[in-house]
């Protein structure tokens, strides 16, 4: 029997079309993606369109027209294949784990607010922007001898930035359970976006603000700290400001913007953040008791 491999294969290894597939999750024209993917004028771009073709095909990208420039053609990933291989993926983990366990399944509700933030633009312009790809902090891309950029996975990639504000929104609500959103409150505003800056003005407040200016110096500190232990300086700012942590606690606190249940559930769909999730739970630890939020 002929074993079954899904159409989103390709994009769980590191093949151009897992590439294409990230570079234009945040929408761009197709020659904005060629530049960010090969560093120079002129490439031999077949690949590109080639790759283009088969997430067209099997409907995994968009396609449309610049309004300014018919001649330029816009491109724009969907979440749907993504959403599909976590589903898979918490489904395996039941299996081995040889009994059904409701913690490996996504609710219907789950399945739509993950699309609903997946398609937002937060996600798409945050964690998809030219300046956080190539970042000196984003491991997950890197570029050859000839400059032109690799990702692992795109998959591996989504999954890992994914569990990395599950594991910051399931430790902040840990300490601070008032915050917490529930499925419905989500999925009424049919919009991440909307929904993100309701919850900041009824949910963000000064003490909230002022708690966060406290305890991030210190988190950047001892994740520097982790990575080179004979520095003890805070990375320059412009390189603070592409930090994950940064980007989700900062901009209205996103990370209490994820349910609770859903934020336990994605923890493990990639590769565990360890050294985060200690370092924030230690410092919201040491530093919660001064708060009263």
């Amino acid at each position: 029997m002929k074993k079954y491999v899904p159409k989103w294969e390709p994009l769980t290894k590191n093949s151009m079309e897992s590439l294409v597939y990230l570079v234009f999750f945040k929408p761009r024209m197709q020659i904005e993606g060629v530049r960010l993917i090969y560093g120079k004028p002129k490439p031999n771009i077949q690949p590109i369109i080639r790759a283009r073709k088969y997430l067209y095909n099997a409907g995994y990208i968009e396609i449309s027209n610049d309004p300014q420039d018919l001649r330029n053609i816009v491109l724009k990933s969907k979440p749907e294949p993504f959403i599909n291989y976590v589903i898979d993926k918490l489904k395996k983990r039941s299996v081995s784990a040889k009994r059904k366990l409701e913690k490996y399944y996504l609710t219907e509700d789950e399945k739509r607010i993950l699309f609903l933030i997946l398609d937002s633009n937060w996600f798409r312009n945050t964690f998809f922007s030219k300046s956080y790809i190539l970042s000196h902090y984003n491991r997950e891309f890197n570029k050859d001898k000839n400059g032109k950029l690799f990702v692992t996975s795109a998959f591996v990639y989504l999954a890992y930035t994914i569990e990395r504000i599950c594991v910051l929104s399931y430790i902040f609500k840990s300490f601070f359970k008032d915050l917490v959103p529930n499925n419905d409150d989500i999925i009424s505003f049919n919009s991440f976006d909307t929904f993100i800056k309701y919850w900041a003005r009824l949910k963000f407040n000064k003490k909230l603000r002022s708690f966060l200016d406290k305890i991030l110096p210190e988190a950047e500190l001892r994740l520097g700290y982790s990575i080179n232990p004979f520095s003890r300086k805070l990375p320059p700012k412009k390189i603070r400001k592409e930090l994950l942590y940064e980007k989700v606690l900062r901009h209205d606190n996103v990370a209490l913007c994820f349910p609770f249940e859903l934020s336990k559930k994605l923890m493990s769909i990639g590769r565990v953040p360890m050294t985060e999730h200690i370092v924030f739970s230690q410092i919201l630890e040491e530093y919660s008791k001064n708060y009263n939020i």
